[in-house]
């Protein structure tokens, strides 16, 4: 139903070489299935909360899904049992502001400069595994897409990171 009204966008899209488009309900929420088995186990609830009035976008979907994806991971993993992942979605002005905030062991003061630098893990001893380049990338991905990728966190109450996608000019 939605397809047939998207396709002269994607097709300017793709002369242009970017996407327009929707970030659909169902899109975000194939982000959270993917983490759902993992949320489960560590019993940590993920709720997906996303405006029915989004506006187009210039983004690249595969490439937001990735920063999502690492986004989401991290915050299920390094939730306590018991915690909440919250995806938010909300029209504003210039485009859609994107926040992922959870209720985990959040990050240490002095490591916050530090957290978007490639091979960065903020606590040397934990035993979750990871190579420290997820949010190197989705920092680098947000960027690209003209926007800043932002985080807020208190040590053991929770973190969140928040951008906005611009809103697609289709003049």
């Amino acid at each position: 139903e939605e397809a047939p009204r998207l396709k002269p966008y994607m097709k300017l899209a793709e002369h242009l070489g970017g996407f327009a488009g929707q970030l659909t309900d169902d899109a975000i929420r194939a982000v959270s299935i993917e983490y759902e088995g993992a949320a489960a186990e560590q019993e940590v609830a993920l709720h997906c909360d996303v405006a029915g009035d989004l506006p187009l976008v210039d983004a690249d979907p595969v490439r937001i899904g990735q920063v999502l994806q690492n986004l989401v991971g991290n915050a299920v993993k390094f939730n306590r049992d018991g915690g909440e992942v919250h995806l938010i979605l909300t029209a504003v002005p210039d485009g859609v502001a994107v926040e992922v905030r959870d209720t985990g062991i959040g990050i240490a003061s002095e490591d916050l400069p530090h957290v978007f630098e490639r091979f960065y893990t903020a606590d040397k001893s934990r035993t979750a595994k990871g190579a420290g380049l997820g949010l190197a990338i989705a920092h680098r991905i947000v960027t690209g897409h003209d926007s800043e990728l932002t985080i807020e966190s208190d040590k053991d109450v929770g973190t969140a990171f928040r951008f906005t996608l611009p809103a697609a000019t289709l003049d």
